[in-house]
């Protein structure tokens, strides 16, 4: 990954040019109003919505790429400090422009007669650019520019964009969706199924078979793999703990999965799937089969979470979060995303430690 210069003059420099944004964003319309926003971003249309969005990125990061959605073959946030706990694969490259197009056209779905509309649209257009994570840099930049560029005034547009430029969590315009993975991830499992119930909890029909961290760093790429490098490419999908235990369910259901005797057996009563066997007898179609089973999974979830956080499905109807101003409180996610993004709701990061008791003897409270 490119390292990029971190000094206050760089950011400074960041700054000034997310804030030549708006002349880009506005040109000769005036924009002042939530009601000219609106309009503008109704008409915008989802050619020129990506394109904004690619603009953005490339002088947000000043890499000039013909084409900045060409990415490795697949992309990844996790944390170098506890990577098991957050590896998260993000949709495949060939999938990022439909789903960019289809994140548009979801937003102006978003009704327009509330005080808030703008504020809706744009927060959850902020989500869901983190969520599609089209680009290799400056994702959490670009969707903290578009919301600016979309809910700012020309009172406070210049002190949101600079922050807005910077590389690091600012509370309300970090924009990030992991909120709601779990609860999604989980009901893919139970719907697919490629999990059951057991005693209440969700465990894998197959279970991959490494699972220790020791293991698990053994096959870890060192360096982002090649194009060509898809067998190493490939091994990273066992690295997200939701994906990974889902991959081995949905291969053995396909006839033309060839390398299911070699890498499925059982161990003391569970079907387990040999990652590392299979990373070694599994031909160039077993391969192919895996990675179009991720992009699957990818972009069904993918797909789910832009309904639920748009208020279009009863899938979640409200989310239950800890918050710094609230408590644990029961939100619907479009207003949570909303609050987010405002600042007028902080996520308590250590409240979800002791989120499951607080919901089991109803501690909390709704909020519209």
């Amino acid at each position: 990954m490119r390292k990029f210069d971190d000094s206050p003059a760089f950011r400074d420099q960041r700054s000034t040019i997310a804030s030549k944004m708006v002349e880009r964003f506005a040109g000769d319309e005036h924009l002042n109003s939530p009601e000219a926003r609106l309009e503008y971003f109704d008409a915008l249309g989802s050619d020129n919505f990506v394109k904004l969005l690619s603009d953005t990125d490339r002088v947000l990061t000043k890499q000039h790429s013909d084409n900045p959605f060409v990415t490795e073959n697949y992309n990844y946030i996790l944390d170098e400090e506890d990577p098991l706990a957050t590896f998260e694969i993000m949709p495949a490259p060939e999938d990022k422009i439909p789903l960019l197009k289809n994140l548009y056209e979801k937003a102006r779905t978003i009704p327009y007669d509330n005080p808030e509309a703008i504020d809706q649209i744009a927060a959850f257009v902020g989500f869901g650019i983190n969520a599609i994570h089209p680009f290799t840099e400056g994702n959490g930049r670009t969707a903290r520019t578009i919301y600016t560029l979309l809910t700012a005034n020309d009172t406070n547009r210049d002190e949101l964009l600079h922050r807005a430029a910077q590389d690091v969590e600012m509370g309300q315009l970090y924009l990030n969706p992991s909120t709601f993975r779990n609860p999604l991830m989980e009901f893919m499992q139970e719907a697919l199924p490629t999990h059951r119930r057991i005693l209440g909890e969700l465990v894998p029909n197959i279970k991959p078979a490494v699972t220790s961290r020791m293991a698990l760093s053994a096959i870890r790429p060192l360096n982002r793999p090649s194009k060509k490098d898809t067998t190493v490419l490939l091994e990273a999908v066992f690295h997200d703990r939701h994906i990974s235990e889902m991959i081995p369910s949905l291969l053995v259901r396909r006839p033309d999965f060839s390398s299911a005797n070699q890498v499925i057996r059982n161990y003391e009563g569970q079907q387990v799937f040999d990652i590392t066997t299979f990373v070694k007898v599994a031909p160039k179609k077993d391969i192919a089969l895996l990675r179009n089973a991720y992009r699957a999974i990818t972009n069904e979830y993918t797909g789910l979470l832009m309904e639920v956080m748009s208020g279009s499905t009863t899938l979640i109807e409200r989310t239950i979060v800890p918050s710094k101003e609230y408590g644990v409180c029961a939100i619907p996610p479009l207003s949570l995303i909303t609050k987010l993004a405002q600042g007028r709701i902080h996520l308590d990061i250590a409240g979800y430690e002791i989120l499951g008791e607080r919901v089991a003897r109803n501690e909390f409270i709704e909020i519209d």
